[in-house]
C-alpha cells in the first residue's frame, strides 16, 4: 500500500479505488473540515472520507470528569474491535475513528432522502476502512462514544478503528461449468 501523506493524496488514492469498481465520481466537495471531504457519484452514493495519520486513543488511565467516556471508548474498543482488527498494525489498536456530530447527522439526512452513505477512513499507510454512515451513527448512540463537550465545541462521535470493514480490492472470478 502506499504512503498516503495529506488529505489530497487520500482523494487520488480513494477515486482510484472507486473507479477500480467501475464506481465515477460526479463531485468532489471542498475540505468539509479539516482532514474530511465529500464524494458524491453518478450512483447516488456519498463517501465521507477522513484522512489520519493515526486514529485516536482513548486514554486508559484518564482522571476526573472525562474518566466515565474514556472507559465507555475502552470498552467500546475491546467488545467490537473485531471486524478488522487483523488488518491493524500495533500502535493501530484499541484507537477509534471520529467525525464531527454534524457531519454524521448530514450523511444520515442524507440517506433519509434515498442515498446509500458511508465513511471511510484512509490511513496514512494507505488502509482503506469503511462503514455505512447509519451503522457508524447507531453505534455511536447506542454504546454513547462520542465526547460531547470537546475543546473545539462541536461533538465528536467515535466508532472503534477495528469495527469498520476493509476496504478490499474488487476479486473477479469469471464463471465457469462445474462437472460433478
Amino acid at each position: 500500500m502506499p504512503e498516503v501523506l495529506n488529505l489530497d493524496d487520500a482523494v487520488r488514492v480513494f477515486r482510484e479505488s472507486l473507479l477500480e469498481r467501475h464506481i465515477e465520481v460526479a463531485q468532489v466537495e471542498a475540505r468539509v473540515k479539516p482532514g474530511n471531504t465529500r464524494l458524491f457519484t453518478k450512483n447516488h452514493d456519498v463517501y465521507h472520507l477522513k484522512f489520519t495519520n493515526k486514529p485516536f486513543t482513548p486514554d486508559k488511565d484518564k482522571q476526573g470528569p472525562a474518566r466515565d467516556l474514556h472507559l465507555k471508548l475502552q470498552h467500546a474498543i475491546q467488545t467490537f474491535e473485531y471486524r478488522s482488527s487483523a488488518l491493524l498494525e500495533a500502535d493501530e489498536h484499541g484507537t477509534m475513528v471520529g467525525i464531527d456530530e454534524d457531519l454524521i447527522l448530514y450523511l444520515v439526512d442524507l440517506s433519509q432522502q434515498g442515498k446509500r452513505t458511508f465513511v471511510v477512513t484512509l490511513l496514512r499507510r494507505g488502509l482503506i476502512l469503511w462503514v455505512e454512515a447509519l451503522d457508524f451513527y447507531n453505534f455511536v448512540m447506542r454504546h454513547d462514544t462520542f465526547i460531547k463537550f470537546p475543546t473545539s465545541g462541536v461533538p465528536v462521535c467515535y466508532v472503534p478503528t477495528g469495527y469498520m470493514l476493509q476496504w478490499a480490492k474488487p476479486r473477479v472470478a469469471l464463471p465457469h461449468v462445474v462437472d460433478t
